[in-house]
């Protein structure tokens, strides 16, 4: 019998980073999170794969520099970040990493997730596995651009009621996106130094006069034993969807030269108008060029039919 199901889900949707899925119960610990609320659907939702109401367990914020470090007239510095950051990810066609994320949807606050992430260049190729620990223990997601029904590809994990089951999932279907801040076009390193380009282009032009990007400079974190260089950017209100008050991003590159992850943004915090934590994406255990394949992105040969 063909497992492979087709639903449009409430399911959420990486983008770190890169956004990774959070959907289905909670394994069973103490204490227990209030029970699921329906998605309604014409289809109807395979049960036990919507998200849950509230879902608040998550881990303690490490404090983030002080707004008055940023350097004055620091734009040049900035520049050379973003610099360093496109020609160390030109070099990379593939790579292999640890994500943990966290992430406030209005008033809700999801509980922290850690991945398994693979990404190829050509074609776009993503691969994501919940790892222990996480809400969705086992559950996976692969997408490539221009295969299987240019569709997610999605398996049921270990918590859920049917383990191993499998399903597509348009990526246009509001309910793709609907609990979730990122976008699969935001999925990657070279989306995120994308949008870093972009901010700084913005600033430069005058285009977002609101929008600012000041440089901090080498800062230690407890994530890393490596200096990380860290950038501020500031947003005014309305300038992002999630953040319709404005907010803060830290912007964290990797500062170590014989490191696989320097130069790239390996750790990224947004604060909205009050302070809190809204994103939190932690890139780290990375190995690039990995030489990933067709058979590491293909739904059948990983989990058969």
């Amino acid at each position: 019998m063909n497992r492979r199901w087709q639903a449009p889900l409430g399911i959420l949707v990486l983008g770190l980073v890169a956004a990774a899925p959070l959907w289905g119960q909670e394994p069973p610990a103490p204490p227990p999170l209030p029970q699921p609320v329906s998605l309604p659907s014409a289809g109807g939702v395979p049960p036990g794969l919507e998200l849950p109401a509230r879902l608040d367990a998550r881990r303690a914020s490490v404090p983030l520099p002080d707004p008055s470090l940023v350097v004055p007239d620091s734009l040049d510095r900035v520049e050379s970040v973003f610099a360093r950051a496109e020609q160390r990810y030109a070099g990379i066609h593939s790579y292999i990493v640890r994500f943990k994320r966290r992430e406030m949807i209005g008033e809700r606050a999801l509980p922290e997730d850690n991945l398994l992430f693979k990404f190829r260049k050509e074609p776009f190729s993503i691969y994501m596995k919940s790892l222990e620990g996480s809400p969705t223990t086992g559950r996976e997601l692969l997408y490539v651009r221009g295969r299987f029904n240019n569709q997610w590809q999605v398996r049921a994990g270990r918590f859920d009621i049917l383990p191993g089951m499998r399903w597509e999932m348009d990526l246009s279907s509001p309910r793709a996106t609907m609990n979730s801040r990122r976008t699969l076009d935001e999925a990657g390193f070279g989306n995120m130094i994308g949008r870093f380009g972009k901010a700084i282009a913005a600033m430069k032009e005058g285009s977002q006069p609101t929008v600012t990007l000041g440089y901090i400079g080498s800062q230690a974190r407890p994530e890393t034993p490596q200096s990380l260089e860290c950038v501020l950017q500031t947003l005014a209100p309305g300038k992002e969807k999630h953040l319709p008050q404005g907010g803060r991003r830290y912007w964290f590159f990797a500062n170590e030269p014989k490191a696989a992850e320097y130069a790239l943004p390996v750790l990224i915090v947004t604060l909205d108008d009050q302070d809190r934590e809204v994103e939190y994406y932690f890139s780290d255990r990375i190995c690039v060029n990995v030489n990933l394949g067709d058979r590491d992105f293909d739904p059948d040969l990983l989990w058969g039919n």
